[in-house]
C-alpha cells in the first residue's frame, strides 16, 4: 500500500493518496489546492486515480478538484450524502470567504455510514462523523483514521460554519472516535498527525 500526503493551500490543508501498487490503483482525498504539487505525489505513486473523496464539502478540501479530476481523467468525486449540499452551496462551503469568489461544486457518487470504497485490494470504511459540516465522513483503514476536520492533534474541527454542531461533533467523539483502538493512526485535515491513545490522553474534547 501507498499511503502519502501533501500539504496545500493557504490554510495548509492536508491532502492524501491512497494506493494498492499492485493493482496500480488509488483515490485522492480533500485536492484543495496547488493541483501541479498534488499530481507531484500522484505521479511519483505511479498509480491511476479511481475516486477522489472528500471528507467534506469545504472549499479548502475541494479547491483543485476538478482540475485533479482532469489532469488524472478521474470522473467520480465521492461525498457523504449530507454533504452534497454543502459542496454545491457556496455559502456552506465557505468558498466566498476562502477563493472570495461564490463557487460550487458537484459530487458523482453519493456514500453513507458503514459503505467500502474499494481501491483495489484495500478496503476504505466510511464513518460518518459529523460536527464541522453535517455529512462529514472518516475514512478507515490499515490501522489509518483520515479524518477531516473532525479531529485534530489536541483538538476538534471548528462548528460555527454552516451546518456545523458541537452535538454532532460530540456525538462523532463519542460514537466513533472513542470507540477505536488507541493504536490507530490519526490522519487530519490540517496539522500533524497522532493516534487514538495519544488523544485521549491529551485531548480535552476526547475526555
Amino acid at each position: 500500500m501507498i499511503f502519502d500526503m501533501v500539504t496545500v493551500g493557504m490554510v495548509m490543508t492536508n491532502c492524501y493518496l491512497i494506493a494498492d501498487e499492485a493493482n496500480n490503483v488509488g483515490i485522492v482525498v480533500d485536492p484543495g489546492a496547488e493541483p501541479d504539487r498534488i499530481m507531484e505525489m500522484v505521479n511519483k505513486a505511479g498509480v491511476k486515480i479511481k475516486y477522489i473523496v472528500l471528507t467534506h464539502g469545504h472549499y479548502d478540501h475541494c479547491g483543485a478538484m476538478e482540475e485533479i479530476k482532469k489532469r488524472t481523467g478521474c470522473n467520480t468525486v465521492i461525498v457523504h450524502r449530507e454533504d452534497e449540499a454543502v459542496l454545491e452551496d457556496p455559502e456552506s462551503n465557505s468558498s466566498p470567504w476562502i477563493a472570495g469568489r461564490r463557487l460550487s461544486y458537484k459530487a458523482d457518487k453519493l456514500v453513507e455510514d458503514g459503505d467500502i470504497i474499494k481501491v483495489g485490494d484495500i478496503d476504505i470504511t466510511v464513518k460518518h462523523t459529523p460536527g464541522h459540516t453535517v455529512g462529514g465522513i472518516s475514512l478507515i483503514f490499515d490501522n489509518k483514521c483520515v479524518c477531516g476536520d473532525a479531529l485534530f492533534a489536541g483538538s476538534v474541527g471548528r462548528t460555527d460554519l454552516k451546518t456545523g454542531s458541537m452535538d454532532d461533533l460530540h456525538y462523532s467523539l463519542d460514537k466513533v472516535f472513542k470507540k477505536l483502538p488507541d493504536e490507530m493512526e490519526v490522519w487530519p485535515g490540517h496539522g500533524p498527525s497522532s493516534t487514538i491513545g495519544r488523544e485521549k490522553k491529551v485531548n480535552p474534547y476526547m475526555k
